[in-house]
């Protein structure tokens, strides 16, 4: 959604600020090509866009610190809602439900993985032990 001044988008990101739950959103405002507004929780990203029957919101989930406002992402789907909570909730319980599946399968395939040492997820590898020379 672009706006006309960067008055008229922080005003609406104030406005929108306040309907949303939880604390610790912030609003961004940009000007590329018209101004525009969004918000931000974490690595949680709002946007909104502007149809003829009015504002819809859609929620991106960034995949690392770097990308957030980058619009990059890990999580997001194609829906959308007049009401921003409901789009960040929404996407919210889908990335968990993804999330959750990807952890369980990774957890099975290490049972599978005979003969290798377990990778304990997000830890450093261990050194491999010299053998001594005789």
């Amino acid at each position: 959604m672009s706006f006309d001044s960067k008055r008229s988008a922080q005003a609406f990101g104030r406005k929108i600020l306040k309907i949303l739950k939880g604390t610790g959103w912030k609003t961004r405002v940009w000007d590329n090509l018209g101004w525009h507004v969004g918000w931000e929780l974490g690595r949680v990203s709002l946007h909104v866009e502007n149809y003829a029957d009015g504002n819809v919101f859609s929620c991106l989930i960034a995949d690392d610190d770097k990308s957030i406002g980058a619009g990059a992402c890990s999580w997001t789907t194609s829906f959308t809602s007049k009401d921003p909570n409901e789009v960040v909730e929404h996407d919210l319980k889908h990335a968990l439900k993804i999330g959750s599946e990807m952890l369980k399968g990774l957890k099975d395939s290490q049972k599978m993985l005979k003969g290798y040492k377990k990778v304990v997820l997000g830890g450093k590898k261990k050194p491999a032990k010299r053998k001594k020379a005789r």
